[in-house]
């Protein structure tokens, strides 16, 4: 934008020099024409034929300014007027011509339209041309004489002032108009430099102090605590919207950028002029509170926030409602570093997110073993699949018709070595943080696809297997590769692979998500989508990529012969699917009751502890041999 603008600036400056130019030795050919007739009428035929002589030449200057070039036809029209002048100078009554009076002209032209080097050599040719007359006057050398024309020495005097007038005005013209651009163009600088300044200080879409910003408050605010010798508390709070992933994926960036200035707004009315509230990124805000009696006050301030941002956010059509987590480290009993304490009030907005959310916690000592924990957590896990602890159970899903298994969900376990099994609760959170769920994912793929092809070889050979697959692992570019390497590798159909993905992240708006979704259709994989019901859900999108399952979630098939809200929910995704034709699947079926309300309803397939528990692939074979032995009350698969 800037290299336009200079672009733009240059031609303006060049179209003005070029007008200048051919007006300018429009004016003068005018001026001289006239000289001309005035001398020829005086009857001087010498100085009549200098003029005239000197048309041809300001007129090809005037045809070089008509063509642009605006360069070579100054240079030239006012050096023939300086050999004009001067000639006619020295051929007439020398520094007593009337022409003395257009030396300031030309020196105005040069000055304007010519180079420096022209200018300065007018200048010294004019002053020793006049000197030299001077001299030889006075010696009697060269007489010139005082004698002139009375009647057209005014007339001629009045031609050469009014070029030279007219000149001067258009030089003071462009100089005025330069001027003032020069101050606009001055003034846009130090506008752009104060938003440049503020945008390095401040967030883009809050327009908040962000984290450089708040580390300067956060010292401004000791300092004033040292001076002051004051035993006041600065408290700095750590603030995460709870579940603003699922307004981003569902309803797109814009209306999770509207949220978060809404909210933003809301921080700014929950605290005090002297306080600060910034934005460090995402959906994590940081508020420093200064000069509280006791740590504990900040407790009043973080009701006030999460009673503000509990209420709902009205976006368009859509009513948008957050809860938020909050942690608070206090200074100076925290720590008196400012990265030190903001890592200490994340700690403790993780546990506030651990114990359920929506509620704050203040920084403690043991928070810090628990976030130890959890990144030796993470480092076990990445070394996790080369030592060959993670591997992966089966849980049948059963077609509630006739009872017959027909497939099973791929679920991935983790044997720590010395922690004994961890759940899936803990570890794919942190795998997914960490990026680690795409080669987890893909190793979870690979043996699914290659134990499946072993059952469907002896077994049943129409058995498929559904893989659970995260939005990183689908916007990977490498994603369909690998898929297509599996499929490859194992004797195992397209059609024999379903692939779940949770609702929220079937929604996220990504174009990457998009294409991938469109490539595993082309390829003849089918997909589901997991949780259903449980986020945002745009029905137009799930029509367009058409799955063919959507699975019901476990937590409205609990006790659902009892609990009318469930069974009214239950009934609407039934609803759903029929009308989009597809399969539905509920999750969690425990007991007989609840499988018989679920096929009165029309559920197509089920899964649960109604049939088996998670199981090894072996344990899963002999489900296939012994269906009988499958119930919930078996102990082979209890166990």
């Amino acid at each position: 934008m800037r290299k336009t603008h200079a672009h733009d600036d240059a031609q303006s400056i060049n179209n003005v020099l070029e007008r200048r130019a051919f007006q300018l030795i429009a004016i003068s050919c005018l001026a001289v024409f006239l000289c001309a007739v005035l001398t020829l009428l005086e009857g001087d035929i010498l100085i009549c034929q200098l003029l005239i002589s000197s048309v041809p030449p300001l007129s090809f200057c005037l045809y070089l300014a008509h063509k642009k070039h605006t360069k070579l036809s100054s240079e030239g029209f006012i050096w023939t007027l300086t050999f004009l002048l001067l000639s006619i100078l020295w051929l007439s009554n020398g520094f007593f011509n009337a022409g003395l009076l257009a030396l300031p002209c030309i020196l105005i032209f040069a000055a304007m339209l010519g180079t420096s080097s022209s200018f300065g050599a007018i200048l010294a040719l004019f002053s020793l041309n006049i000197a030299l007359m001077g001299y030889l006057h006075s010696r009697g050398i060269f007489v010139f004489s005082h004698i002139t024309n009375e009647k057209t020495r005014p007339i001629i005097s009045i031609i050469i002032i009014g070029v030279s007038g007219f000149s001067m005005r258009l030089l003071i013209k462009d100089y005025t108009h330069a001027i003032r651009r020069l101050g606009r163009e001055n003034a846009k600088v130090k506008e752009s430099e104060k938003a440049i300044a503020f945008l390095a200080n401040h967030d883009s879409l809050t327009e908040l102090p962000n984290r450089t910003l708040a580390n300067e408050r956060f010292q401004e605010a000791v300092q004033r605590l040292t001076l002051s010798h004051s035993n006041k508390k600065i408290a700095l709070m750590f603030i995460d919207l709870d579940d603003f992933k699922t307004i981003n994926d569902s309803l797109g960036h814009a209306a999770g950028d509207r949220y978060l200035v809404a909210i933003a707004e809301r921080l700014r009315d929950a605290t005090r002029p002297r306080d600060t509230v910034c934005r460090l990124g995402g959906d994590e805000f940081l508020l420093i509170l200064e000069g509280l009696d006791h740590e504990r006050d900040a407790s009043l301030v973080a009701g006030a926030i999460q009673k503000r941002i509990s209420r709902p956010v009205i976006t368009g059509q859509h009513k948008l409602v957050c809860s938020a987590s909050i942690g608070i480290s206090v200074y100076p009993n925290d720590g008196e570093r400012y990265n030190e304490l903001v890592k200490k009030a994340d700690i403790a907005m993780y546990r506030s997110k651990e114990v359920g959310r929506n509620t704050f916690h203040y920084y403690c000592v043991s928070m810090n073993s628990d976030a130890l924990d959890r990144m030796q957590l993470l480092d076990d896990l990445r070394t996790a699949l080369k030592n060959n602890e993670l591997y992966v159970e089966y849980q049948p899903i059963v077609l509630l018709a006739t009872g017959k298994m027909v497939g099973a969900e791929a679920l991935v376990r983790w044997q720590h070595p010395t922690r004994g099994i961890i759940g899936p609760d803990m570890f794919i959170p942190l795998a997914e943080k960490s990026g680690l769920i795409v080669d987890i994912g893909a190793w979870v793929l690979e043996r699914a696809c290659h134990d499946i092809a072993g059952l469907q070889h002896h077994h049943a050979t129409d058995f498929y297997v559904a893989v659970n697959v995260s939005t990183l692992q689908l916007k990977r570019d490498d994603f369909k590769k690998r898929v297509e390497n599996v499929l490859a590798s194992t004797p195992i159909s397209p059609q024999s692979l379903e692939l779940e993905i949770t609702e929220s992240e079937l929604l996220s708006d990504s174009a990457e998500f998009d294409e991938a979704i469109t490539q595993l259709k082309a390829m003849g994989i089918s997909l589901a989508i997991d949780d259903f019901g449980t986020g945002y859900s745009n029905l137009g999108y799930v029509q367009k990529i058409k799955v063919s399952k959507l699975k019901i979630d476990r937590s409205f098939v609990h006790g659902i012969q009892g609990n009318s809200d469930n069974q009214a929910i239950v009934r609407a995704v039934h609803n759903i699917a029929d009308g989009l034709i597809m399969s539905t699947v509920a999750e969690g079926v425990e007991h007989a009751c609840e499988l018989d309300f679920l096929k009165r309803l029309g559920i197509t397939h089920g899964q649960g502890y109604f049939w088996s528990r998670p199981v090894a692939i072996e344990c899963l074979i002999h489900l296939l041999q012994e269906p009988h032995t499958t119930s919930l009350n078996n102990e082979l698969f209890l166990s």
